[in-house]
């Protein structure tokens, strides 16, 4: 039976100028954030051994143990709120429509059954209510903008605090709650308010620069650090014993900050591009934790500021792609345009560096070289190293590309025009369909000797590829009742496997036969793509309906489905070697599947 043996989870979706609430269990072990549909929970110093939680029905946008670390509430883009178990079949034990709009921050009480949600909406922007019932334990009011942020006093008596993009800080006793004070100490939105663990004060930083702590039990005696950083602070989160506060800022910087002496004691300098503003933070037990607007989460070292423990990588948009090179390594692209190399085994991916491509469409290992085509209408070849970057050169395509193949020393792409042939830096053959016809994808042999196209008509057009670039067609192959939208050929060229929204079809690539032809329903679905494995036995396909299939080449009844693959659906699959394969998805998720 196949089996996932390692997930690597998604990286935290980020918005520019805006905070990304991070949270953590009271042990400081679990890291807890959204990305896309779904939540992921992390052990921070093994990040392999992590849930993806994916039942609501819309992007989530904010998550947060509760204290006694049982619970998790969610709150997603359409204000629905989920309170689930942590447990193996991750519970659901309530679910509340709470606002209008997006939910951007959620806080527990100290004893577990009260919870504060804060976001977007129409004339309300927070609600507190009983976990279990759902009723209401007073009114979040006073702001007229949403609210981006929201904190729980953690000791009796209890107080909430909430900021907001109307500059706002107010203060609420309870419960019920009601609103007792407004502070109007910031000059822009204040994105994080926080209550210490010793609940003697609260403090709140804001896009003006500033950080305000306030007095936890009255949430007076306003007490401001001005210009803590050179740009907006997005997130504040406090060390376990109250004395210190980390702040993390758009300026590309994270500070701890003396609380007694409001000094800031020391200076992470995380980067310099935009990519690298930080716009999370987290103090999570001994885990100094950082995130950066590309999605990555920076493990600081407080006895180091020049070198973090580790730095942990990866996707936050949607994967488009994958392609699979020796030693267990791997690339995966995706729709902001990145790429990233991965080791099978590795907890964290090394992006590639400098100007890529907008769009990933798709990519192949050739030799030592990573090539890819995007929608900025090019072919780019990148060297394969340990830190990888963008080489200068890239091969203007004559239209936008669909798919890709490369063999030797030729590199075919697959596009609305046609077919183009590119040798070293050029076009060396354009083959276009006498009618006009669009190719959806590309594949070849290993000897560069068998070339499919896949067209939006459904036919499968197999060429020879002649030495000089030239290709001249050797069967059209007609059989799908829809676009072929992925091909592959086996390394022999001795099959060829298409698929389109439901079926996949086996052909013999020398005399054109249809072998395996029942393939039929078992996707529901565009099959985004078809590979085969090495020794040419079996065909393993990847779906939007968000399953995977592995079909025998010798045993055509024998079916293998995976199911709920990734959320939103699988966009590839590839063998690794004989026994593994790697699957993408839209859930920006990568995994390793064993045999």
């Amino acid at each position: 039976a196949m089996s996932v043996e390692t997930t690597y989870a998604c990286q935290p979706a980020t918005t520019r100028g805006q905070c990304t609430h991070l949270g953590a269990d009271s042990e400081g072990k679990r890291l807890i954030y959204t990305s896309g549909r779904n939540v992921i929970i992390r052990d921070i110093d093994d990040p392999f051994n992590c849930v993806v939680y994916r039942d609501h029905g819309a992007n989530v946008t904010a998550a947060q143990f509760a204290p006694s670390g049982y619970y998790v509430c969610s709150g997603d883009a359409r204000g629905n709120v989920r309170i689930w178990a942590t447990n193996d079949d991750r519970t659901l034990k309530a679910e509340y429509q709470m606002l209008s709009g997006a939910v951007k921050d959620i806080c527990w009480s100290p004893d577990n059954q009260r919870i504060v949600v804060v976001g977007e909406g129409k004339e309300q922007f927070g609600k507190a209510f009983i976990w279990d019932t759902g009723s209401s334990v007073g009114e979040i009011s006073g702001h007229a903008k949403t609210l981006n942020s929201v904190a729980f006093r953690p000791a009796r008596p209890f107080r909430v605090m909430t900021g907001g993009e109307d500059f706002m800080v107010n203060y609420f006793e309870g419960p019920p709650f009601k609103f007792k004070a407004q502070a109007k100490e910031h000059s822009n939105f204040v994105n994080c308010v926080r209550y210490s663990p010793d609940a003697s004060y609260c403090v709140s930083v804001g896009s003006d620069k500033k950080i305000v702590f306030y007095e936890g039990k009255t949430g007076e005696l306003p007490k401001t650090i001005e210009n803590a950083h050179a740009g907006s602070i997005y997130a504040c989160s406090w060390s376990p014993d109250s004395k210190k506060l980390l702040t993390s800022s758009a300026d590309k910087s994270v500070k701890i900050w003396n609380v007694e002496t409001k000094e800031c004691e020391k200076t992470f300098k995380l980067g310099n591009s935009i990519n690298e503003m930080q716009v999370g933070c987290i103090w999570a037990g001994q885990h100094l934790v950082a995130l950066a607007l590309n999605g990555d989460i920076t493990i600081l070292d407080e006895g180091n500021v020049d070198s973090p423990k580790a730095v942990i990588s990866g996707h936050n948009r949607s994967i488009d792609c994958v392609a699979t090179g020796s030693d267990g390594m791997f690339f995966t692209g995706d729709f902001n345009g990145e790429i990233h190399a991965w080791r099978n085994g590795q907890p964290s991916s090394k992006r590639v560096a400098g100007k890529g491509h907008s769009c990933v469409v798709d990519m192949k290992v050739s030799a030592d070289e990573l090539v890819s085509v995007g929608l900025d209408d090019v072919l780019r070849r990148t060297k394969i190293s340990d830190s990888m970057s963008y080489g200068g050169a890239a091969v203007k395509l004559p239209g936008a590309p669909t798919g890709l193949a490369v063999a030797d020393d030729a590199a075919i792409v697959s596009s609305a025009n046609g077919l183009a042939v590119v040798k070293g830096d050029n076009v060396v053959f354009h083959y276009e369909d006498p009618a006009g016809v669009k190719f959806n994808c590309v594949a070849v042999d290993s000897s560069g000797k068998t070339v499919a196209a896949g067209s939006e008509k459904g036919a499968v057009v197999v060429f020879d590829l002649n030495g000089d670039g030239s290709l001249v067609i050797r069967h059209t192959l007609s059989l799908h009742a829809a676009g072929v939208c992925s091909i592959a050929v086996s390394t022999d060229g001795a099959f060829i496997a298409s698929a389109d929204n439901k079926s996949v079809f086996l052909w013999d690539a020398v005399d054109g036969q249809i072998k395996v032809k029942t393939w039929q329903g078992f996707h529901n679905s565009l099959i985004k793509s078809v590979d085969f494995a090495k020794d040419g036995k079996r065909i393993i396909s990847a779906s939007a309906d968000e399953s995977v299939i592995v079909w025998s080449v010798d045993e055509p009844d024998k079916v293998q489905k995976l199911s709920w693959t990734h959320a939103g659906g699988a966009s590839g699959a590839k063998f690794l070697n004989d026994s593994h394969f790697v699957s993408v998805g839209s859930d920006a998720c990568v995994k390793v599947w064993k045999f």
